[in-house]
């Protein structure tokens, strides 16, 4: 329950899910999304094996200087792409190990 300020009131109406949005401009053209890009080709599991100790240790280091980590990217050490869909070659996570 959520209680207004001493000597404020509230009033909840309904609204509607677009409430606020601009007016559609006349003669404008439908919105039409983007075709999905196209997906590339991820290499066969077998051929991404790695020994984690093969993985480059990276350093961060926050600009202070009071916070340090060290890590190593598992996932683009397996080919994934940053920041990418997983059907387009990204991973479902991103997998570190510090």
């Amino acid at each position: 329950m959520v209680s207004p300020p001493a000597g404020e009131l509230f009033r909840i109406t309904g609204t509607d899910y677009f409430d606020g949005e601009d007016p559609p401009v006349p003669g404008a053209a439908a919105f039409s999304p983007a075709p999905p890009p196209a997906a590339t080709p991820v290499a066969p599991f077998a051929s991404r094996l790695i020994h984690l100790d093969a993985v480059p240790l990276g350093n961060w280091e926050s600009p202070g200087g009071k916070f340090r980590s060290a890590y190593r990217e598992v996932s683009l050490a397996l080919c994934a792409k940053r920041n990418t869909p997983t059907g387009l070659g990204g991973h479902p996570f991103d997998l570190e190990v510090g």
